[in-house]
């Protein structure tokens, strides 16, 4: 294995690592219906709305702990170093990519109006928007905060042992995060276009990071030479 493998503690390609993604799509899905059903039939107004996608959004509950009980069964890996690879957590540069991930999604979103203008029609009333805001934001930080720990977390350490590193453990998690979100009824409509967007996406994503985290670098020694 590669000295400097990326994401510590590693996680190896092979059947235990496969059985476990497994095992989390099976705790993250069926802990998902098992909540919805329970949520439709005690609240009915979470059936339909903005209540049916605060519901779906806490589902997401359910990947975090299946990667919980995965790399902690499994690999014996406690789940704070699973996450933070044993240091403590860097907020700032938690924000730092974060921010870079959100402008590459703007940047890819004002490409696509200027594309196709005729597919977009501007409704803008500020304070119903400002209420979904706040109700949504910190559940659309968990939906990304669980997607990232499966596919950057679980899957990157998982593919990042196979020959090629870091090029297979970006390419098959972003293939994979593609495939999942871009076959989905609603996207499907768009063709080849739906899968596509979700692959940029990804690319977007992991690119920034990769960027970021060599400028953070670069900066770093420069300031200690100083």
């Amino acid at each position: 294995m590669e000295k400097n493998y990326g994401l510590q503690p590693p996680i190896s390609f092979n059947f235990k690592s496969l059985a476990g993604l497994i095992v989390i799509f099976i705790i993250w899905q069926g802990g998902t219906l098992l909540w919805l059903d329970l949520m439709n039939a005690l609240v009915p107004a979470t059936r339909s709305g903005l209540p049916s996608l605060i519901t779906l959004y806490l589902s997401f509950f359910f990947l975090i702990l299946g990667v919980c009980i995965v790399t902690r069964y499994f690999f014996k890996i406690r789940f704070r170093a699973f996450l933070f690879e044993g240091k403590r957590p860097n907020y700032r540069k938690f924000a730092n990519y974060f921010s870079l991930y959100v402008m590459a999604l703007i940047l890819y979103l004002l490409v696509d109006i200027a594309v196709h203008p005729q597919a977009f029609t501007l409704h803008f009333n500020p304070l119903p928007w400002l209420g979904v805001l706040l109700v949504t934001a910190p559940l659309i930080l968990i939906q990304s905060a669980a997607e990232e720990i499966l596919f950057r977390g679980y899957m990157y350490r998982m593919f990042r042992s196979l020959r090629g590193g870091v090029f297979w453990s970006i390419l098959l998690t972003s293939l994979t995060f593609a495939l999942i979100h871009g076959l989905n009824p609603e996207m499907l409509n768009y063709g080849i276009f739906g899968p596509l967007y979700y692959l940029q996406g990804a690319f977007f994503g992991i690119f920034a990071i990769v960027i970021s985290y060599s400028a953070f670098q670069f900066f770093k020694q420069k300031r200690n030479r100083l």
